[in-house]
């Protein structure tokens, strides 16, 4: 009778988990999955936070949708076994300055951080393959470093920010429309793998100046067939810099060899010359462009 209640209780158990059952532990309200735990609620007074590796003994694994909207927190370390933050999940934390996301997580969802308006820069770790749709829209951020890793940018990413300036590395094939529209961007590092639909849809500021590289672009570079013509004009720049240089080089190879000339002819006069005794004087024409002495 004893075993049948025990096997009763686990099947229970095991049904509640299964079924999404939210549990609380602390501050954190949490659902199971697999063993895991995912945070879907927060009921702390805020400040500077540092959510748990484990919640009754269970890895946390996910941050869910909105679990800490609206919050009154000033600074928050993820820790190192979460993989994913759901949309909205900081959304309104407006006093929110500083954010620890771990070389863990490999997404970041769909407004993530979107009107934390305090939170001025972040640094995205290069574990982190998307940025979602409107993931720092509305956030103050001035600066944000963009890993390697990165290869696709959602819609309105980075829309109504402050940044200054940012590197899209060569790794980003995909940028959603509006993604840095109304920001403060004044230089923009391309990755050449974007097409020309995608850079222009981008939002990206008309007064912002535009780089490949190293190599500056024009401010009114508006498709990817005004980078084709301004790097074909670069390429014919350099290749007549090289002619330039070629033909400089031959020029100091002929004044070398006229130098030379004129150091053999000096010896030949100075020979031809000894043969003369000293008491003889050799009148040479005067030069029609000499001056006459006074």
């Amino acid at each position: 009778m004893r075993s049948l209640v025990l096997s009763a209780l686990i099947l229970a158990s095991a049904f509640q988990i299964a079924s999404g059952q939210t549990f609380t532990s602390g501050d954190y309200q949490y659902t199971l999955s697999n063993g895991q735990a995912t945070i879907t609620g927060y009921t702390g007074a805020g400040g500077a936070v540092a959510i748990p590796s484990n919640l009754n003994s269970y890895p946390v694994v996910s941050i869910g949708s909105n679990a800490f909207f609206g919050s009154a927190l000033t600074s928050v370390n993820i820790p190192n076994n979460v993989t994913s933050i759901g949309s909205g999940a900081f959304i309104g934390c407006t006093g929110l300055t500083s954010v620890t996301i771990p070389s863990s997580v490999t997404s970041i969802g769909e407004s993530v951080f979107g009107d934390c308006s305090n939170l001025t820069s972040v640094t995205i770790p290069n574990s982190v393959t998307s940025i979602g749709e409107s993931a720092f829209s509305g956030s103050g951020l001035v600066s944000v470093s963009i890993p390697n890793s990165v290869t696709s940018i959602g819609i309105g990413a980075f829309a109504y920010t402050d940044l200054t300036s940012v590197s899209i590395p060569n790794s980003v094939t995909s940028i959603g429309s509006y993604a840095f529209s109304n920001s403060g961007l004044e230089s923009v590092f391309l990755s050449p793998n974007l097409s020309s639909s995608q850079i222009s849809q981008a939002g990206f500021p008309s007064t912002a100046v535009f780089y490949v590289g190293s190599v500056g672009l024009p401010t009114s570079m508006a498709s990817q067939a005004d980078l084709a013509t301004t790097q074909a004009q670069l390429a014919t720049t350099q290749a007549q810099l090289a002619t330039t240089q070629a033909q400089l080089a031959t020029t100091q190879a002929e004044l070398a060899e006229i130098k030379t000339d004129l150091a053999n002819t000096k010896t030949d006069l100075s020979s031809y010359f000894a043969k003369f005794p000293k008491s003889i004087k050799i009148h040479l024409p005067r030069s029609p462009w000499s001056k006459e002495k006074k």
